[in-house]
Formats: C-alpha cells, sequence, structure tokens
C-alpha cells in the first residue's frame, strides 16, 4: 500500500500499473480497494480508460460508500471511455453520496453533454457552479466577483433554499454567508432568509440541489411534485433522480413502499423523456424484485420505449414459472405483444386471454387478441375479442376497423363495409385527420375498390399513406387536378410505399399522359427505375429520394400527382384507362441470355414456365398460403421448363419445392454464364446475383426470357402483369383487393389470367385449371415458333 502510494505521488504512473500482479493477490478489504483506486487513477493518467475501469470498478465495490473519489474516478473512465449510461450512473451515486462533489457534478455535466442532453447538462453545470462558490476559500472572493451574479447566484440561492427546508440551519447559514461574501448586496442573504416556495412561471432556474445526508426519497418525491406544478420541470427532474436512486439503492432491499416510490420516479422519468434514466433505475430495482409484476412491467414498457424489446421478454420469461398464477393485467398484455412481434402467436393469444379474464374492461387485450388471432389466421377468435370489446365500448374505432379487414377478407362485403363505415364515424369523431381516422378510410376504400364502387373507392383512398405529398421535400409543381396542362409536363411521384402500389400505379401513366399532355417526369422507386426507363424512353425517369432529384423542380413541369392517384383523376374506373402495352421492360440482351441457358440441351418444343409458389412477406395471410403438395398437377404438364422466380428463394427452399411437388426447377447453376459481371446487359449490371431480393432489373430479365408465368398472389404477378408477359395468378377466395371480387380477367394486367379457389381450403380447382391452362400456353407458344 504505502508503495503503491509513493510511486503514484512520484507519477511513476507504468510502475504502479505493475502492481497490478500484487493487488490480485491481496485479500479482499480496504487495503486492496486503495491499491487498485490508486492504479486506476494511474491508468486515467495514462488515458488507458478500458484499464482505469478495470480497477476502479472493483476498488469502488471494496472502498464502498468511504471513497466518493474513486467513484468519480470511476465515471470519469466510464465517460473517457464512451460508456456514457455507467458514467452518468458513477457521477450521479457521489453526488448522492457527497451533494457538494464539484468533480462529480463536472462530470455528470460533460456526460450529459455527450448524451445530447442541454437541458440536463445546464443543470449540471449550475450544481457545480454552486458546489464551486459554497466551496471557495473566502480569500478567493475577488476571484469570484468577476462571475456575473446571474450565472452565479441563483444555484447558491437554491442550495440555500433546500437547506432551509431540510433542517439544516448550519448548511442555510454557511450558504448565507458565502451570498454576502460573494454578492455584498444585501439582496441575496435576504432572499434566503426563510424558505419560500417557488413560483409559478415557464422558466426553470435549475435543480434543487441537496446538500445533507441521509435525504428521505418521499420528500424529495413530493419537492419534485411541487417543482414539476409550479413550472420547474428541471429541478423536478433533478429531484426525482435522486428519489428514485434513495428508494432503491437505501440500505436493504426496496420494501413495497420504496418499490412503490421508485415506480413512480421511473414512470416520471419516461413520461417526460428520460428514457434511460428511466430504464437505468428500473433495472436496479428488477434485480432485488425480479418477479414482481409490476415492476417487470414497468421495466418492459421502458425497455420497449428505448427500443429494446429483446431485454424487455429475457427479464418476464427468466422468471416465467414463477409468473404462472399471475392476474396482473397489464404485464400479462405486455407479454403477449412482445410474443406476438416475435411470431409467437399461440402463446401471445393465450397470455392475452388471461390479460381479458384479470382485467375484462381494459380494451387493449381485446385488441391484442384481436390482432395476433388475425395474424396467425384464426378469423373466427378475432371477431369474437372485436365483439367483446364493443360490448364494453361500442365507440373503439379499432374493433370496427378490425371487423371490417376481416369480413372483407372473406368476401362478406356488405357487412364489412358498414363495420368500416362505423369506424371512420368514430374515429373522426376523436380525430378527423388522425391516423386511426386515415387507416379506418383506407379499409373502407378496399372494400369498395374490390366490388367496383370506383368514385367512392378511390376518394377514401386518398387516406393511404404517404397522401398527402410529403411536405419536406419542397417541388413547388401545384397539384394535378386532370386537365390538360397547355405545353407544360406532368410530374408523377413515388409515394415510396412498397413496389406493388408503384408498379400497379404506373399502369395509368400513360393515360395520364396523354390527358395533360407532354412529355412526363417520372420519379420511381430506385429499384424500377432502369426497367421503367426502358417502357418509357421518352420520359425523364428519377429515382425517388430526399432530397429530391433536381429534375423535379425543372420550371417546366406544371402539375404533379401520386402515383396512386392517377385512377382517381383520370378514372374512376380504371380499367378504360390501363394500357395493354408494358408498363416495366427488362433488358432484352440479358433475358435472351438467360432464356438460352435455361433451353440450352433442352428438347425444341420445350417451353420455360416461370414459377413463383411463396411470398416474400415475413407474415403472410394463412389463407393466401398454397401448400406445398398443391402445386403437383403442374408437373403432369410435358413439355415445361420450370424456372424458379422466388426474389429471395434458396436452394434448401428449392430441394423442399422439388420433394414435395414433384415439380424439378432450375437452379443458378443452369443459368449458365448470364449473371456474370461480363454478362449481356446494356446497362452494366456489375455483378449480381439472381437470388438478390432487391434486384428488381434480374427478376425482370428472368421473366422477360419466360414463355409464361404461373404464381401467387405477390410482386412477381404484379412485374409479370406490368411487362405483359402471359401469367396465371392463383388467388385464394377472397383475394386482394387489387384483383376484385370475381371473375378471369384483371382489369390492372390484360395479360395475367385468373385462377381463383371456389370455396376457401380448395386449391386443387385452381391448380388443375392452372395446368390446363399451361396446356394451351404451350401449344399456343409452339404454333408461334412454327410461324416465325
Amino acid at each position: 500500500m504505502a508503495r503503491a502510494r509513493t510511486l503514484f505521488r512520484a507519477g511513476q504512473d507504468e510502475a504502479v500499473l505493475a502492481l497490478g500482479v500484487v493487488a490480485d493477490r491481496m485479500p479482499d478489504g480496504p487495503d486492496k480497494g486503495q491499491v487498485m483506486r490508486l492504479i486506476g487513477l494511474a491508468a486515467l493518467r495514462l488515458n488507458d480508460t478500458d484499464e482505469a475501469r478495470r480497477w476502479l470498478a472493483p476498488a469502488c465495490d471494496l472502498l464502498g460508500a468511504d471513497d466518493t473519489a474513486a467513484t468519480i474516478a470511476l465515471g470519469g473512465a466510464c465517460l473517457g471511455a464512451g460508456a456514457l449510461e455507467q458514467a452518468e450512473a458513477a457521477f450521479r451515486d457521489a453526488l448522492g453520496r457527497t451533494p457538494m462533489a464539484v468533480g462529480a457534478a463536472i462530470g455528470l455535466a460533460r456526460t450529459l453533454e455527450t448524451r445530447g442532453d442541454a437541458p440536463g447538462a445546464l443543470s449540471a453545470w449550475r450544481r457545480a457552479m454552486a458546489a464551486l462558490v459554497a466551496l471557495t476559500p473566502a480569500q478567493s472572493d475577488g476571484w469570484m466577483l468577476g462571475l456575473p451574479a446571474s450565472v452565479t447566484r441563483p444555484p447558491l440561492e437554491d442550495q440555500a433554499r433546500v437547506a432551509e427546508s431540510a433542517g439544516d440551519p448550519a448548511a442555510a447559514a454557511a450558504l448565507r454567508h458565502r451570498l454576502r461574501a460573494v454578492f455584498p448586496d444585501g439582496e441575496a442573504a435576504e432572499a434566503v432568509a426563510a424558505p419560500a416556495a417557488p413560483a409559478p412561471g415557464p422558466a426553470d432556474t435549475g435543480p434543487l440541489v441537496e446538500i445533507t445526508g441521509g435525504q428521505d426519497p418521499h420528500d424529495l418525491m413530493d419537492r419534485a411534485r411541487d417543482a414539476d406544478a409550479h413550472g420547474r420541470p428541471e429541478t423536478a427532474l433533478a429531484l426525482v433522480r435522486d428519489a428514485g436512486r434513495l428508494a432503491v439503492h437505501a440500505p436493504g432491499p426496496p420494501d413495497d413502499d420504496r418499490t412503490a416510490l421508485a415506480l413512480e420516479a421511473a414512470e416520471f422519468l419516461r413520461t417526460r423523456g428520460e428514457t434511460m434514466q428511466a430504464t437505468a433505475l428500473l433495472d436496479a430495482l428488477l434485480e432485488h424484485r425480479p418477479a414482481d409484476p409490476p415492476v417487470l412491467h414497468a421495466h418492459g414498457v421502458a425497455r420497449r420505449a428505448a427500443g429494446d424489446d429483446g431485454a424487455a421478454l429475457a427479464a418476464i420469461e427468466a422468471v416465467r414459472d414463477r409468473l404462472a398464477d399471475t392476474d396482473h393485467g397489464p404485464l400479462l398484455a405486455l407479454w403477449a405483444v412482445l410474443l406476438e412481434d416475435r411470431d409467437r402467436l399461440d402463446e401471445a393469444a393465450a397470455l392475452s386471454e388471461r390479460a381479458i379474464a384479470a382485467a375484462p374492461g381494459a380494451p387493449s387485450s381485446w385488441q391484442t387478441l384481436a390482432r395476433v388471432a388475425d395474424h396467425a389466421g384464426d378469423t373466427d377468435r378475432a371477431l369474437a375479442a372485436c365483439h367483446g370489446a364493443l360490448i364494453r365500448d361500442p365507440a373503439l374505432a379499432w374493433a370496427h376497423d378490425r371487423i371490417a379487414r376481416v369480413l372483407e377478407s372473406r368476401n362478406q362485403l356488405d357487412p364489412a363495409m358498414a363495420h368500416a363505415r362505423r369506424a371512420v364515424a368514430v374515429a373522426e369523431a376523436a380525430d378527423p385527420d388522425g391516423p386511426e381516422t386515415r387507416r379506418a378510410r383506407l379499409a373502407l376504400a378496399h372494400g369498395l375498390l374490390k366490388r367496383g364502387d370506383w368514385a367512392e373507392g378511390w376518394a377514401a383512398y386518398e387516406a393511404r399513406p404517404g397522401v398527402p405529398l410529403r411536405p419536406e421535400i419542397g417541388v413547388p409543381a401545384p397539384a394535378w387536378t386532370g386537365d390538360m396542362l397547355e405545353a407544360r409536363r406532368l410530374l408523377i411521384r413515388s409515394e415510396r410505399t412498397g413496389l406493388i402500389d408503384e408498379v400497379m400505379g404506373l399502369r395509368l401513366a400513360p393515360a395520364a399522359v396523354r390527358r395533360a399532355g407532354g412529355v412526363p417526369v417520372l420519379e420511381v422507386d430506385p429499384r424500377l427505375m432502369p426497367l421503367v426507363a426502358r417502357a418509357e424512353p421518352d420520359a425523364t425517369v428519377v429515382a425517388a429520394a430526399d432530397p429530391p432529384d433536381p429534375a423535379l423542380h425543372d420550371p417546366a413541369i406544371g402539375a404533379q400527382a401520386p402515383v396512386g392517384s392517377l385512377a382517381r383523376l383520370i378514372g374512376p374506373d380504371p380499367g378504360a384507362g390501363v394500357t395493354a402495352a408494358p408498363t416495366l421492360a427488362a433488358d432484352d440482351a440479358w433475358a435472351m441470355a438467360l432464356r438460352a441457358s435455361y433451353l440450352a440441351e433442352a428438347d425444341a418444343r420445350t417451353i420455360l414456365v416461370g414459377l413463383c409458389w411463396a411470398p416474400q412477406s415475413a407474415r403472410p395471410r394463412p389463407d393466401r398460403l398454397i401448400p406445398v403438395e398443391a402445386w403437383a398437377p403442374l408437373a403432369s404438364v410435358p413439355g415445361v421448363r420450370f424456372v424458379p422466380l422466388r426474389p429471395d428463394g434458396s436452394g434448401a427452399d428449392m430441394e423442399r419445392f422439388t420433394a414435395l411437388a414433384g415439380i424439378d426447377v432450375l437452379t443458378a447453376a443452369d443459368e449458365g454464364d448470364a449473371f456474370r459481371d461480363d454478362a449481356p446487359n446494356e446497362d452494366g449490371p456489375g455483378e449480381t446475383s439472381p437470388s438478390d431480393p432487391d434486384d428488381m432489373d434480374a427478376l425482370a430479365a428472368r421473366i422477360a426470357a419466360m414463355d409464361a408465368v404461373v404464381t401467387i398472389d405477390g410482386l412477381v404477378a404484379h412485374l409479370a402483369g406490368a411487362m405483359a408477359v402471359p401469367s396465371i395468378v392463383v388467388l385464394a377466395h377472397a383475394a386482394d383487393w387489387r384483383w376484385g371480387l370475381e371473375g378471369p380477367r384483371s382489369v390492372w394486367y390484360p395479360a395475367v389470367t385468373l385462377a381463383r379457389q371456389p370455396v376457401p381450403g380448395d386449391w386443387a380447382t385452381p391448380m388443375h385449371r392452372t395446368a390446363a391452362a399451361l396446356g394451351r400456353y404451350r401449344a399456343a407458344a409452339l404454333a408461334g415458333r412454327a410461324a416465325e
């Protein structure tokens, strides 16, 4: 110990670090703590913050509350290493034990500055200033007089008031003495002669700084509520932080009373944007009460707000056996939501039902159950949950909206529309243009458009995300009203809400351009740029971006329209405006190279059929998933070579499909050199992969190489339709609104044939129809080849 101190005072920091071997062998106790403290300080002087933390953390554990300096040094090491959460905790711990610790206050200020908490940092700097003024020797008052009174006096007055209120007249008297010495005008001393409640007002003069030991967390919380009520939010936050820390870290495990106070403090912090502070407090509380339902719930809410759902769920599931009989509704509801996000839908539904049993009047649990059941495909259960909620409160827009969506998914459109209109009415009464209102209007639009009520449907469809156009982009052109633009250009804007919406909307672009006149400017998803540019060689095609492409500021642009609004502006019946020509085009050379690779060594009477048998969506509608075995009838069609068109398909996925469906599909190896970096491609695609889910140009080249395409409802269906490639789309009985209610034809894609389920669950009928259609496609293709 003596040698360590001697070397440290001599500045021989490397030699002090070498004593680490000795320190490791010392028995635990204060002496070992002091040696480890010196080693950590030496490492700090050498700017080795990681080594400093390694020694200072155990030193603080050994020295406990007896050595505030070690805690401050640990905070400094954490700050230097970028461990800001640990640094803040260390500095606050030091200030809790020694409120006048200037170094801890300065360290806290620097930490909060680094974390971007400007108000908190300002409060900490004021705290440091107050402590510095109070501790400055009398002979230094001349220097202190050089500081503006507006900077130094208010924090000192705050401390004096706190001391007076806390029943520490000696401290208050000492502070009044300092005020008289530094500001000898008499006003400062009079200002703190007696405690006074802060006057209401919008400005916060800084947090009240505790300067005495043994504070009562309940008293701190009372004063925090008072400060908050009187317009002193920063003061309130500082007091709440200290109250929460004392409630959790006071000697002995927190009892129910201290736990309730800590939970109140954490909720206060979280609801005022101090998420990290709330989380740290609840982490510490959870160590003492790991299976306490209110603590677990508050911890989960805070962790979820901080974007750490994994930690929230881990804390709950670590004690799940001890929660088997809990009837704490909020915790059960939160647990259900966390499991839903991980697609553990059966467990989430069971927990939602437990939450409902615990608190039947809480609509959030009914809502979670309805959502989970719907996602799992149990629509009867989803409807029951919605109706259960409506019995308790008929004015729940979400319940009417969910019922409308479920009924629409069953093609029960009349009752679906009735609930959708009710959802819109309830939501509009609460917030005419709020998110719930827009969602309800969109559900109404989907039902109306599905049954062909075009005019009302497109009007309601304006509630979709991305409309009106984002105001921040600053494109000056006014909104197009559907009129001729008299030698000006029409700008058709991407809404950036998904490829399918954009591909479908662009089907009406030629009709819009004919109506407006001139050469259009098309803003599209970057992944679609080459496909649109080839199909529309006269248009100016730019990629959607923020900020927008400079071409969108062309003064020749007379008006702009979102791509999804074209049907309303030129319709209402899209069938009258949709072009039969392709609105997307692949690279012909690339497609020809692929076709040659696919047909290598094939019989001259073989045709190529692109096949997409599974969706990209991580959470597709279960009723629209086609069992792999159901595709087997296609294997009976002679003279067909099947090519996989799944953008994200893996080798294992194709092997499973081949084994279960009995259909041989080509693999990447069958593409030969067509996807090498020197593959024929006039746009220079560079090195690419046929399975890259974002490479629409590669996928389009594969589609263009086909004689026909067979696909489920998804992106491939829309790409093939927009490219005018003969296609069959296999649909569930209640298909997406884009495909209408009945019939084999699509208003959006004349080259597409729709093979619908006649009743839910019957995939055999549409698959046999598809196999028969493929036979006809093959005959037509061979006839075309013979005529060439």
